[in-house]
């Protein structure tokens, strides 16, 4: 399993995030004091504009993990 998840300022036009705020970085630090792994990237449209994170959970994850994972992921977002 491999998730990648665009981060962006508009969901409808997808404009990319402005740079200087570090979301996926930010994102990435949150996630990992929820417990939560990711790998977070900029620059990927262009080498400047472009957030995004990848998760990569093991194929024997349980249901209560998935759970534990989203209610990080949301979590995480909110910082």
């Amino acid at each position: 399993m491999l998730r990648g998840i665009e981060l962006v300022a508009e969901r409808e036009t997808k404009a990319p995030l402005d740079p200087a705020k570090q979301v996926a970085a930010r994102l990435k630090k949150a996630a990992f004091a929820n417990e939560l792994i990711c790998y977070s990237m900029n620059g990927t449209i262009d080498g400047q504009f472009g957030d995004h994170i990848l998760i990569a959970p093991p194929f024997i994850i349980t249901g209560d993990q998935i759970d534990k994972f989203v209610h990080a992921a949301r979590y995480a977002g909110t910082a």
